[in-house]
């Protein structure tokens, strides 16, 4: 219960003063030329990122866990997170699966993502 206590502390503060931020130029770019290259209508269900303040509260969450060498392995290597979900209004009769997931590697890969 301490370390929950402990946690919760920590967590709560960081929480109201990580600076959650909306998601950045390059991840908007990325998004608007994958969803344009679907030719389907879509909408914007969530879009955030977490940045250091907000890993650093997950790496201290993963530490208190007795079996974390894997994550905290990945998590040394993040420096932000960004997140967006959206939904289809109608999906198009042309729409290619396999098109879309090059266009998003390709445009990742050209921002210098591995």
């Amino acid at each position: 219960m301490k370390k929950f206590t402990l946690v919760f502390l920590a967590v709560l503060p960081s929480i109201l003063f990580m600076g959650c931020f909306g998601v950045d130029a390059n991840f908007l770019k990325i998004k608007h030329e994958v969803l344009a290259s679907t030719g389907s209508d879509y909408y914007k269900e969530q879009e955030f990122g977490i940045g250091p303040v907000g890993l650093s509260v997950a790496k201290m969450v993963v530490n208190l866990s007795d079996d974390n060498h894997d994550a905290q392995k990945i998590l040394e290597h993040i420096s932000k997170v960004q997140v967006g979900c959206y939904k289809y209004k109608s999906i198009s009769s042309n729409n290619n699966i396999p098109q879309l997931m090059k266009c998003i590697d390709n445009n990742m890969k050209s921002g210098g993502w591995e």
